[in-house]
């Protein structure tokens, strides 16, 4: 899990094809996703959205949070999408957490009713769930229901040390 940035333009990009080739070869984006130019860098991101900002074509800049070998859960297209083999989800969206249960069955059952209200699943043995924010309430009540702990983590902590 690593922080990403969009920095969102407007469509009137699609007329000015120099400004495109500007933004690719003076910034070390990580890709484009329709009119989204992501950045791994968060100075590079400023930098291009500074650029787009005086051109008058910033829309506005997407904090986000890139998963590598992530699955998709069922609510993932309203808080995510991918680009290529990366999975990306609003920052500002979703909230991050661990299940911790003594009894397998218990936890396995636990994942199942979690899974309906995933943003995505990441980790390994995808271990990590992204769910909205306004479900941390529902998803500590469906562990609590299975014996387990829903353990939230902080984002921006977690982000800052990877």
């Amino acid at each position: 899990m690593n922080s990403a940035y969009a920095v969102e333009v407007a469509p009137l990009i699609a007329e000015i094809p120099e400004f495109d080739d500007v933004l690719c070869s003076h910034y070390s984006f990580a890709g484009v996703h329709g009119l989204m130019y992501l950045f791994h860098d968060k100075t590079e991101a400023e930098q291009a959205a500074d650029l787009c900002r005086e051109a008058g074509l910033l829309e506005e800049i997407h904090p986000l949070i890139c998963l590598e070998n992530a699955a998709e859960g069922e609510l993932f297209a309203d808080y995510g999408f991918k680009a290529g083999e990366r999975v990306y989800l609003f920052k500002d969206l979703v909230s991050a957490f661990t299940l911790e249960c003594s009894a397998p069955d218990e936890a396995r059952m636990a994942k199942l009713q979690i899974e309906e209200h995933l943003a995505a699943a990441g980790g390994t043995d995808s271990s990590l769930f992204f769910t909205d924010r306004q479900m941390c309430t529902l998803m500590t009540g469906i562990a609590r229901a299975y014996g387990c702990k829903a353990l939230f983590l902080d984002l921006d902590k977690r982000l800052k040390k990877l």
